[in-house]
């Protein structure tokens, strides 16, 4: 299917249907295709959370004055100015 980009806002019901059933959209501007828009998989639709894999995971151990996170956050919060 393709649709100019002046219709995507009219018929975006319609869009979505032919998405669901699987139809990919070319997306047209000045009868020149620009994009395409396909339904998503089962696994790009699952979210990667598993933040022990990552290179910045675990990046502050070593620092001496971060052991005690609550008292670090604390000294962060307190201000410019402690009265």
């Amino acid at each position: 299917m393709q649709i100019q980009v002046d219709e995507l806002a009219i018929d975006a019901k319609k869009l979505l249907k032919a998405i669901q059933y699987g139809e990919p959209i070319l997306l047209m501007y000045q009868d020149k295709p620009q994009a395409k828009i396909v339904k998503l998989t089962t696994t790009e639709t699952t979210p990667q959370h598993d933040l022990s894999q990552s290179p910045l995971f675990g990046i502050w151990q070593d620092k001496e004055d971060c052991q005690d996170v609550q008292a670090y956050v604390d000294n962060l919060r307190q201000g410019r100015f402690s009265c």
